[in-house]
């Protein structure tokens, strides 16, 4: 819903749109599909207007790791193996490797706009859209989506030990 004139954190604790759809104007839709690839993000981008309300699809996996890049002091991991491509495991075999997949970092955000952005999201777990998220043993970011109708919903957060992205819908 539409809240009239509020910061960027208010936006993003209760989900209101319009402010993003002006954030997106103000910034430009390639420079929101840049980060997002910095991120990790591989799925097909285009830079429409309506990026910065999540009109672009992106899976799960990619969402959880570019939300792990703000947990990790805006550093993205990716492996030496398979550079900045999504993964997921799907067995463990027992046996000797001769090549290893080592992590490599690469800082994609400056460490202060990650704590930042860290800070806002925690305000979406403690006080906005996301409270059923929120953990007793530790603290919580996060941010909620919804599409029209409620036809899909979606959480991605995490703690500074865990990333998650949880998808329900069509």
């Amino acid at each position: 819903s539409y809240l009239g004139t509020i910061d960027l954190t208010d936006a993003t604790m209760y989900s209101d749109n319009s402010v993003y759809a002006q954030l997106t104007a103000q910034v430009g839709p390639a420079n929101v599909a840049t980060m997002a690839r910095r991120l990790g993000i591989q799925s097909p981008l285009n830079d429409y207007f309506a990026i910065g309300l999540g009109a672009e699809a992106v899976n799960p996996l990619e969402m959880a790791r570019a939300f792990a890049t703000f947990a990790h002091n805006g550093v993205r991991v990716d492996g030496s193996i398979l550079g900045n491509a999504p993964r997921a495991v799907t067995k463990v075999v027992d046996g000797n490797r001769v090549e290893k997949n080592e992590p490599v970092d690469k800082q994609v955000l400056e460490p202060n706009d990650a704590a930042t952005l860290t800070s806002i999201l925690q305000t979406v777990v403690t006080s906005g859209t996301g409270k059923r998220a929120a953990l007793s043993d530790r603290v919580v970011a996060g941010k909620t989506g919804t599409t029209e109708n409620y036809g899909d919903a979606w959480f991605v957060g995490y703690t500074p030990q865990l990333a998650v992205a949880v998808w329900v819908g069509y």
